[in-house]
């Protein structure tokens, strides 16, 4: 688990341990509130999606102060193959309420066709 502030560390969460990894944010009532992904790029860290990008960080989202801690996973496996991780953990969540909503029946069975289930 990482606290707000620790995310918010540079010099904490800009490095190779939180790239290629999926995040889950928490509020002070433990409901999980967003899932996402970082990425394997030079600005994918974990610190560079919360804080450091300009254009993409969530400091910037309205919700952000909702925020109070975290979890991370990290992956050894592609990004498209993160991203379909991260759609199966948006549904395992129930949808938390600042994902975004797309993720239907049909896309569930988009995904599973693609895994061989």
């Amino acid at each position: 688990m990482l606290t707000k502030e620790e995310i918010e560390l540079r010099s904490k969460c800009n490095n190779d341990s939180y790239k290629s990894c999926l995040y889950f944010l928490y509020n002070d009532l433990n409901e999980c509130i967003y899932v996402g992904q970082t990425g394997n790029g030079e600005y994918a860290s974990l610190y560079m999606r919360m804080v450091g990008n300009s254009d993409a960080a969530h400091k910037k989202d309205s919700w952000n102060n909702e925020a109070s801690y975290g979890y991370w996973h990290k992956f050894n496996i592609t990004d498209e193959e993160l991203l379909i991780v991260e759609r199966f953990a948006i549904i395992g969540m129930h949808q938390p309420i600042y994902n975004d909503k797309f993720t239907d029946q049909s896309t569930v069975d988009t995904i599973k066709s693609l895994l061989g289930y």
